[in-house]
């Protein structure tokens, strides 16, 4: 038991509303980090937090969680994608230990997330990473769409000829 020296009435204590970090990128680093089965038992999660490390949102934290191992073979491989961008951004190459990612500046892309039942509010979500210092990773490339044929109207313009007649300029 440990006395307070004090009688605390919880009543008397404001809460402050949690507001998720708004939309956009940071610089940040990952604090904490453990292994915790998922809520089926069939599978592990990667549960992170991240700390901001500067701007107006300093010391503000961000929390994700990874399927590493999942029944779900997606939600695996996506899971395993994201702790590979994370490796990557953190400079450290294959890992053993989560913790060795932690205290390792990287750039975050943080997004909100809106639960679709309403039972809970809005909630941050990190949507990509990347080496700090480094401008933002390039999109992958899309492959070039086939040219199409050009429309009969299309045709007729470029010789002249009028798009709504059957006839062509000669």
């Amino acid at each position: 038991m440990a006395n307070l020296g004090m009688t605390f009435n919880p009543d008397e204590v404001e809460e402050d509303a949690f507001e998720p970090l708004p939309a956009g990128d940071y610089l940040a680093q990952i604090i904490e980090s453990e292994i915790s089965d998922t809520k089926s038992g069939n599978g592990q999660m990667l549960k992170l937090v991240f700390e901001i490390l500067s701007g107006d949102q300093q010391s503000r934290r961000v929390w994700d969680r990874l399927n590493i191992v999942n029944a779900n073979p997606d939600a695996q491989r996506i899971a395993q994608q994201q702790l590979k961008r994370l490796c990557d951004a953190c400079g450290t190459g294959a890992i053993v230990d989560s913790e060795e990612l932690h205290f390792k500046p990287l750039n975050i892309r943080v997004g909100i997330r809106i639960d679709k039942t309403g039972n809970y509010g809005p909630q941050n979500t990190i949507t990509k990473c990347w080496e700090a210092g480094s401008a933002q990773p390039a999109q992958a490339a899309k492959p070039a769409a086939a040219k199409a044929a050009p429309k009969p109207a299309a045709k007729a313009a470029a010789s002249g000829g009028r798009p709504w007649s059957k006839t062509q300029a000669a």
